[in-house]
């Protein structure tokens, strides 16, 4: 059985938190590193490491149990679309990733770097644009699941995979 939108968008809000954890533990480890031996890491890797950290997250969690921390919680699963019983590929599970980066916060993170450029932004008011235009750049890609005859987000369609809510769970 499909999620409902609103059981997807809260499993995300769960979700960021604990990727804000990832993020912060892979970026100052990577730091730490390069301090140790005495040089200064660019920002752009420092962003590279921390997206190949989330995304291995994700690939492994999806990869073995169909289920990331928040997943499990909200007691939703990846699939493959066509096959339930089967874990997602390697390749399922990056390009699942990537897309929803790619559709779902990219836009945002470009919207709020280019609103952030202007003399006039605050850094609280450019914090809130950002997460103002992250939850509505996100709530618009899960809202895709909306206009698909099987509930999928433009994401799963991409990679091929779906998202299921568990038997015998009460909806929120």
């Amino acid at each position: 059985m499909p999620p409902s939108l609103s059981r997807r968008f809260i499993s995300s809000l769960y979700e960021i938190f604990l990727l804000i954890a990832i993020y912060a533990v892979a970026a100052s480890a990577s730091k730490t590193i390069f301090s140790l031996i005495g040089a200064t890491i660019p920002t752009w890797l420092v962003q590279v490491i921390a997206f190949t950290s989330v995304g291995a997250y994700f690939a492994y969690t999806w990869q073995k149990t169909g289920q990331s921390l928040a997943q499990k919680t909200w007691h939703l699963q990846v699939i493959r679309n066509q096959t339930p019983h089967q874990s997602l590929t390697a390749t399922q599970a990056w390009l699942r990733y990537c897309a929803a980066f790619c559709l779902g916060v990219l836009p945002a993170l470009l919207f709020t770097q280019t609103f952030s450029a202007s003399p006039n932004a605050t850094l609280s008011f450019t914090l809130l644009i950002g997460a103002i235009s992250m939850t509505l750049n996100w709530l618009a890609l899960l809202g895709t699941s909306m206009l698909n005859q099987q509930r999928r987000a433009l994401h799963e369609i991409l990679s091929n995979t779906a998202t299921l809510q568990q038997k015998n769970i009460a909806a929120p």
